[in-house]
This record gives structure tokens, C-alpha cells and sequence, in this order.
């Protein structure tokens, strides 16, 4: 049985590899991406737990990703 899903955002293999083996030795589930564009796909149908992510991967960076899937919050006038 599953308690955690780590979606590992990364575009070389070594990397990939290394992460995923990590994560697996602590019982936790993996998926891959290699864009950003498939990360945001898979994390809708996924929910992952956990996301580890390579700040610059093909066509795209990081802080696009969190960008996207974290809510901004208006800044609220102070007088």
C-alpha cells in the first residue's frame, strides 16, 4: 500500500535515476516528467505528496511550474 507519491520533475537520466532509487529504498511511489508541460499534466491525475524539481529542465524553468500551480495571493493595501 502507497502512503506517499513523489513526482520527480528532471530531464537526466542519472538524475532521474538516482532520485527515484532514493525515494523507492523509503517505500515512496514515483512518476517522472521531463518538462514542465508534462509535470503540470501528471500532477492534475497524480497528486503527488512530494515534488522534487530540477530548476531548469527542457522547455521550460522551476519557477514556471510553481508559478502555475501556486496561488498568488493580492497584497492587501496597508494604511
Amino acid at each position: 500500500m502507497v502512503f506517499v507519491k513523489a513526482l520527480v520533475i528532471e530531464d537526466r537520466s542519472a538524475m532521474t535515476q538516482m532520485f527515484c532509487g532514493i525515494l523507492d529504498k523509503f517505500g515512496i511511489e514515483t512518476k517522472v516528467s521531463s518538462t514542465v508541460a508534462d509535470a503540470l499534466e501528471e500532477m492534475k491525475s497524480y497528486n503527488p505528496q512530494i515534488v522534487i524539481l530540477d530548476t531548469s529542465v527542457e522547455n521550460g524553468n522551476g519557477m514556471r511550474l510553481i508559478t502555475a500551480v501556486t496561488p498568488v495571493e493580492e497584497e492587501k493595501e496597508s494604511r
